[in-house]
């Protein structure tokens, strides 16, 4: 005991013990048991009252399942045919079209349209089948009278308007200045300053002169083209008073239209060569103290003159071709130029 003692002491193993180390212990395993495998029947879950096809029993080999052999078919080399055919339109289906509205919105809005495109041919057609078997009612409408339309007469332009009468015809009438003054209206005339116009009647007024006959009882032969040219009817004298108290005469003539003022002017030019000679014993002047030879060029208001003077514009021949407010054309010829002047302002 004493040695075991004193081989402990030591660090030796004492005689009769043998120490494991913990390293050097088997470990033993204890089997697993093995269990034992129960055999369970397969569960049906056919429910009550169905029927189910009846499957194979455990352990029964099911035979492999045979697919059937598909052949390719082999890939030969053809050319595509020639299509000899023109081409064809293309025209998309109605179902392409109606394809566009596969999705609620646009076929609710499609709906709208068609119910709207009915309503608007149901109206049309009620009132159309309206307007043509009931009768429109025609009110006759009331007489009215329509304002008359005065046409303005170139007496409404001047403020002294009156009447003459002469005597022409034979072998020497008397000048224009001469019958007025014997008339009994000139004093009412120079008293006035104005511009006056005067039917022309015959000696005991029971006739008014036209414009032809007096040219013609005055041995004043007018050019054949100006007579179909004017109005005859429708021709005035007119006097004047001048500054050195003498008396400028003339007439007013109207033309037949407008639309024959410029050939009504070219005849009139025409004319001059023999004017002279035809009016001066009616105006009374003397041809020897012409200041031209031929009738000369003036402008007053916007409106063409020609005129010749005796020796000045005291005493002339001036005439003009006058669109007047009224819209008539008038020939206006006088003896001198502040008479014309005057009656362009008072016509234009």
């Amino acid at each position: 005991m004493l040695d075991d003692l004193g081989a402990i002491k030591k660090g030796q193993t004492p005689a009769g013990f043998k120490i494991e180390k913990e390293s050097e212990k088997e470990v033993k395993t204890m089997p697993e048991p093995i269990p034992t495998k129960i055999p369970l029947s397969p569960i049906s879950h056919v429910e009550l009252g169905k029927l189910e096809k009846a499957k194979p029993l455990p352990g029964t080999a099911i035979p492999p399942a045979v697919l059937p052999r598909v052949s390719q078919p082999t890939m030969q080399p053809t050319m595509p045919p020639i299509s000899l055919t023109k081409p064809s339109l293309n025209i998309p289906s109605t179902g392409s079209f109606w394809s566009k509205f596969d999705k609620a919105g646009s076929k609710r809005t499609l709906f709208i349209i068609i119910g709207l495109v009915v309503l608007i041919a149901a109206i049309t057609e009620f009132f159309v089948y309206r307007s043509q078997t009931i009768p429109t009612p025609i009110f006759s409408p009331s007489p009215s009278t329509s304002p008359t339309v005065t046409p303005i007469s170139i007496e409404n332009l001047f403020s002294v308007v009156d009447s003459v009468n002469f005597s022409i015809g034979g072998t020497a009438p008397a000048t224009l200045v001469s019958q007025f003054s014997s008339s009994g209206k000139l004093d009412s005339l120079i008293s006035s300053g104005e511009i006056g116009i005067y039917k022309v009647n015959n000696v005991d007024g029971t006739k008014r002169y036209g414009f032809e006959e007096f040219m013609d009882g005055m041995l004043a032969n007018l050019p054949l083209e100006l007579k179909t040219l004017i109005d005859d009817k429708n021709f005035w004298l007119t006097f004047m008073p001048k500054i050195d108290g003498t008396i400028s005469p003339g007439f007013i003539v109207k033309i037949q239209s407008t639309d024959m003022t410029p050939i009504v002017r070219t005849i009139l030019k025409n004319w001059e060569d023999t004017m002279k000679q035809t009016l001066v014993n009616m105006l009374q002047f003397d041809q020897s103290k012409a200041s031209s030879m031929v009738f000369l060029d003036n402008t007053y208001n916007g409106t063409a003159i020609r005129y010749i003077n005796f020796p000045d514009h005291n005493l002339t021949i001036d005439y003009s071709v006058i669109l007047a407010k009224n819209n008539d054309a008038y020939l206006v010829l006088v003896n001198s130029r502040d008479h014309i002047f005057g009656v362009i302002d008072k016509i234009k």
